[in-house]
């Protein structure tokens, strides 16, 4: 997909996002709208949309949160014990899902979530934000020793 492609898709995104009471930005250096969501507790997590992929029915996007940094290694640095509670992690969750993103600086757990943006409107994406920074969350702080790093 070319820039221009993902510039528009992210428009598009903005836009859903607006519709929802999303408040939110394009990040036109990284092709990614960012928003940041506040909890009650005083902790907060940042959600990012970009543009994932094509098909034949239209543009995938996925919503993502990251949730903890992982050191270089076998399985992105995380041991055995944290790689299988997040396949169980993984089972349980209805609409979200983790993943290991390997980026150049270092690997990042993410919590996420794929739509169609055809099919994308703006209850659902505010849904599916709320549901990622949940998980994203909830995983942050039993694993980042209480830290607020996303």
């Amino acid at each position: 997909m070319s820039r221009t492609e993902q510039l528009s898709i992210l428009e598009r995104v903005a836009a859903i996002a607006a519709a929802a009471n999303v408040e939110g930005t394009i990040d036109e250096a990284k092709l990614r709208f960012v928003a940041r969501y506040q909890f009650e507790s005083g902790r907060s997590q940042t959600v990012y949309v970009h543009a994932t992929d094509r098909v034949e029915q239209g543009e995938i996007v996925t919503v993502y949160s990251p949730c903890l940094k992982v050191k270089q290694g076998l399985l992105g640095g995380l041991s055995k014990d944290l790689a299988v509670e997040l396949l169980r992690w993984n089972e349980s969750l209805r609409f979200a899902r983790f993943a290991l993103w390997e980026h150049a600086e270092e690997p990042v757990v993410v919590a996420s979530l794929d739509h169609l943006l055809q099919t994308l409107d703006p209850p659902e994406l505010s849904l599916s934000i709320d549901w990622v920074v949940r998980a994203a969350e909830e995983f942050e702080k039993r694993h980042a020793k209480g830290a607020d790093h996303f």
